[in-house]
């Protein structure tokens, strides 16, 4: 799908296939908006639709349950009122949007820990690209072909689950050649990326935005502040068409990631 993502509210528009690349995904399989998946059912190769996110299908409600008072001792010195910032949670480190600092070491901030979408009215403007049928279960585009291997183990009890947010670092390579073509740790690569702040690391929803499917799989498999290595066949990465000139088809690919952080 081509894709460009709205606020209802002054027609600004948040996220779209120009920046990201074309949306991918297996229908059905919950690695979407449940709003996209229903979205799209009946669309022909070319055909352009509107899709309204709202309440569950969407990005959910505003939960005020999820502000979260942090004393100012555990924030990051660099944090401002509006900026994501990293926090001690109820289960460990979440990713929360800074409401309100306190004056002093002795008081609280207030952060919020709900989607930054989270709320608000959108609308996405899909392009139907191309369409074929689904892999069979039984071949090598299952979850197991997505291997992982610990380099630093995490608390082995907090995993992620689609449509949780999530912080990570890390390192995409070429299985064959060892060629960097994407970091979220240094400057190098440049190519396909789901990294929102080069240099902090990539922050985004599971299941939400566009990604090649064994990343998101072996991000599944990880616990908080595990580092591991995903090594993905192509099928599950950039397929036989392969990115421009970043990624040759057929490529199997490596990513170094780290969990750093999960609400």
């Amino acid at each position: 799908l081509d894709f460009e993502l709205v606020l209802d509210e002054d027609g600004s528009v948040v996220d779209s296939s120009v920046v990201q690349g074309p949306m991918e995904f297996i229908c059905g399989e919950k690695r979407v908006l449940p709003a996209i998946d229903s979205g799209i059912k009946g669309m022909v190769v070319g055909e352009t639709r509107t899709i309204p996110l709202k309440g569950d299908t969407g990005f959910g409600a505003r939960d005020v349950t999820k502000f979260l008072k942090v004393p100012m001792k555990n924030m990051p010195p660099e944090a401002t009122v509006g900026s994501e910032v990293t926090v001690p949670g109820p289960n460990g480190n979440v990713l929360a949007r800074v409401l309100k600092l306190g004056d002093r070491p002795d008081e609280a901030a207030i952060v919020d820990m709900n989607h930054p979408l989270a709320g608000l009215a959108l609308t996405m403007n899909v392009r139907l690209l191309s369409c074929g049928s689904a892999p069979d279960a039984d071949d090598d585009n299952d979850v197991e072909s997505v291997a992982v291997e610990t380099i630093s183990p995490g608390d082995s009890k907090t995993f992620p689950k689609l449509g949780d947010r999530i912080r990570i670092q890390y390192i995409g390579q070429l299985a064959d050649s060892g060629r960097i073509f994407e970091s979220t740790r240094d400057d190098r690569g440049g190519g396909p990326s789901v990294a929102q702040k080069r240099g902090r690391g990539s922050e985004f929803r599971l299941g939400s935005i566009q990604g090649i499917a064994g990343f998101e799989i072996g991000l599944l498999k990880m616990s908080l502040g595990e580092q591991a290595l995903l090594r993905i066949p192509s099928t599950l990465g950039y397929g036989s068409s392969g990115a421009g000139s970043t990624i040759p088809p057929n490529a199997d690919l490596i990513f170094d990631v780290e969990l750093l952080a999960i609400e």
